[in-house]
């Protein structure tokens, strides 16, 4: 009789459930890429700021770039300095948002700058 529960048992915790399925991971979404001042002189520091939230709540990172001059900082304020060259031109600031799961998005700023 002990052999039968036994088995019974053994038969009942063997029955084999499916796999977890890992959730659908939703990119960032980048709600506004902002700049102060908005009117840039040649090496005239400006702060630019990403405004960007995960829809699953994952942490975001944020990985900047700029056509002509400099960007000093991390995260999503930054600083952006207009190199002398820059004068007259309009440069492309450019961010990537990733979530670390995948997911990522990227944004764009033209701004113009005065000699």
């Amino acid at each position: 009789m002990q052999w039968i529960i036994l088995l019974c048992a053994l038969a009942l915790g063997c029955t084999r459930s499916p796999a977890p399925t890992s959730p659908h991971n939703s990119k960032p979404i980048l709600d506004s890429l902002t700049i102060s001042p908005s009117i840039l002189r040649v090496g005239q520091p400006a702060t630019v700021t990403c405004y960007a939230h995960d829809p699953d709540g994952d942490e975001l990172t944020y990985h900047w770039s700029v056509s002509a001059g400099t960007i000093v900082g991390h995260g999503s304020r930054v600083h952006y300095i207009p190199d002398p060259c820059c004068g007259g031109l309009t440069n492309t600031i450019s961010v990537v948002v990733k979530d670390g799961k995948g997911g990522a998005v990227q944004g764009q700023l033209h701004v113009a700058v005065s000699p």
